[in-house]
């Protein structure tokens, strides 16, 4: 998808600046105008929104509020939010979802506080359910913009999060859901990801009983160079043991010459995947929107999460995709 171009930035800023409205509201304004940044201006003046007064009315937010609220709580939890989908004409899976959810800066899913609540609905400038239908264009607008999209993108790991699973991961299962969610049209091989993650996660379950690395570092540098061989990145691992490279210093010594950093890391991880990190959720939208479909401009001693790399080299082997400064 395009992003808003650098002069209709530049407008929606001038027009928040001027009016006080939100960002959504001034991109809705301007997008029903054609972007003349005067006639959104007196669209909204004519339109009873000067910027004396609020954009909503407040009375009617908390009154919007409660109509959905739980009765035991001053929250919007599961049966309210399936009534407010149902009342929107979506399904509670529907992306639109999570995008009322990043202009709300919900803490928690399936929960909206009041505050919540007033605070995204002051933001996209709504009141009402019809008022939030009429804003889906604007929010969907919004996200054509690469650093809002980040900010949205960055706000849904925070948001899936399960409580005490950790502050930085996501069970994989969870974090594969929100990819389709939110990378479905930006990352051409977001199937083949899927994909990819399901084997890994299957690899973890098949071997969940196996003894530890650790418990075997006394052997040989035959078992290094095995596990070198047998590991994602072994291609790698052979060629650093060929030139004699010496293995990362906080590598067991048993290991001494057998890979560089990333392949240590490789050679050294429990086999399968069981949650995926801030770091590889946060990378791959930069993989996504930086690298060609053919991986011919992956970097592959680049700063990437080893996660990546290992999903680079099957994706290449499964389309027989040479390694760029690979030997014919």
């Amino acid at each position: 998808m395009q992003s808003l171009k650098r002069p209709q930035k530049d407008k929606v800023r001038s027009l928040q600046s001027f009016t006080g409205v939100s960002e959504a509201r001034a991109i809705d304004l301007l997008t029903q105008v054609g972007w003349q940044l005067d006639a959104a201006a007196d669209a909204f003046f004519m339109g009873g929104g000067g910027s004396q007064q609020p954009t909503v009315d407040p009375i009617k937010v908390s009154d919007f509020f409660d109509h959905y609220k739980e009765a035991e709580s001053d929250t919007i939890s599961i049966e309210g939010i399936e009534r407010f989908c149902s009342d929107l004409g979506i399904e509670p899976t529907d992306p639109i979802m999570l995008m009322i959810s990043w202009q709300m800066r919900c803490e928690q899913m399936c929960v909206f506080t009041r505050q919540e609540w007033s605070q995204g609905c002051t933001e996209m400038g709504v009141d009402s359910i019809d008022a939030m239908k009429a804003a889906f264009p604007a929010l969907k607008e919004l996200l054509l913009d690469e650093d809002a999209f980040r900010d949205y993108y960055v706000f849904c790991f925070k948001f899936a999060k399960e409580p005490g699973f950790g502050v930085r991961t996501l069970p994989t299962e969870v974090a594969n859901q929100m990819w389709q969610l939110t990378l479905g049209e930006r990352f051409p091989a977001l199937s083949e990801w899927s994909t990819f993650l399901d084997e890994q996660v299957g690899r973890r379950a098949s071997t969940a009983r196996a003894p530890p690395l650790a418990g075997h570092m006394r052997h040989s540098r035959s078992l290094a160079l095995s596990l070198a061989t047998h590991a994602p990145c072994s291609r790698r691992a052979r060629a650093h043991i060929r030139s004699g490279g010496a293995c990362h210093p906080s590598c067991h010594p048993t290991l001494a010459r057998c890979v560089c950093v990333r392949v240590c890391a490789c050679a050294h991880r429990p086999q399968g995947i069981k949650a995926i990190t801030k770091d590889v959720w946060d990378m791959l939208l930069t993989f996504c929107t930086d690298v060609d479909a053919n991986m011919s401009n992956y970097d592959d001693d680049g700063a990437w999460p080893v996660m990546i790399d290992d999903f680079v080299e099957w994706y290449r082997e499964k389309h027989g995709l040479p390694t760029p400064g690979q030997e014919e």
